[in-house]
C-alpha cells in the first residue's frame, strides 16, 4: 500500500476533490434501459459519450464484486463488476492522494445500496459504507500508490432488495485525485 504513516484515514467527506484523474460510475440498478458503468479521466466527463468516457452494461445481482485500478506505466484506469471490464487511457505516473466514495441509496424502503470489503492494494478498510438518500461521501486520505505506482480497490457493492428504476436514482461512484491535501489548508 502507498505511505500511509497510521494506515488510511477514512473520514467523513466534505467537499470533492478538483484535481480528478480518474472516475468510475455505477448505476442502474434495477437493470432498466440505459448503461450501468462509466470510466473516464475525471466526473464530469462520465456524462459525456465516448470517447470522453468507456462505458458498458452490467447484469447487477445482490452482491457485486468490483475493481477500480490504476496503471502508472500505461496510465490506463480499469473497472470491473461481475466480470464485465472496461479501461480507459489518462496519464501516466500520475500520483494520488485521495479516493473519494459517493453511495447515494434512493431504493424503495425495505431496500439497501452498500459496499463493504474495501481492501486498498490489498490492505483491507474495515467497515460498511452505507448510502444515503443525498449521497454519503467517504474519503479515504492516503498515498495510493503501490509499489508499481498505481492503485487497486476492490470490494462488494450489495443491492439488498428492489431497486428503483430510475437510473441515476441510485448509484456508486468513485473519484480519485491528487494535491488534495493541499486544497484542504
Amino acid at each position: 500500500m502507498g505511505i500511509c504513516v497510521h494506515g488510511p484515514v477514512i473520514v467523513p467527506g466534505v467537499e470533492k476533490a478538483q484535481d480528478i484523474f480518474g472516475a468510475v460510475r455505477y448505476r442502474n440498478f434495477s437493470d432498466g434501459s440505459g448503461l450501468d458503468m462509466f470510466l473516464s479521466n475525471n466526473i464530469a466527463n462520465l456524462a459525456f459519450p465516448p470517447p470522453a468516457r468507456a462505458q458498458a452494461n452490467v447484469t447487477w445481482v445482490e452482491n457485486n464484486p468490483f475493481l477500480f485500478s490504476y496503471n502508472a506505466q500505461t496510465g490506463i484506469l480499469t473497472s470491473t463488476v461481475n466480470g464485465v471490464t472496461i479501461n480507459f487511457q489518462t496519464l501516466v505516473n500520475q500520483s494520488f492522494d485521495v479516493v473519494q466514495i459517493f453511495i447515494r441509496d434512493r431504493s424503495p424502503e425495505g431496500s439497501e445500496v452498500f459496499v463493504t470489503n474495501l481492501t486498498l492494494n490489498g490492505t483491507s478498510l474495515p467497515g460498511i459504507f452505507p448510502g444515503a438518500t443525498n449521497e454519503l461521501q467517504y474519503d479515504i486520505l492516503c498515498d495510493l500508490a503501490n509499489e508499481e505506482g498505481g492503485f487497486t480497490l476492490e470490494g462488494n457493492l450489495f443491492l439488498i432488495g428492489p431497486q428503483n428504476p430510475s437510473q441515476e436514482a441510485s448509484r456508486f461512484e468513485i473519484l480519485v485525485a491528487d494535491n488534495y491535501f493541499t486544497q484542504l489548508q
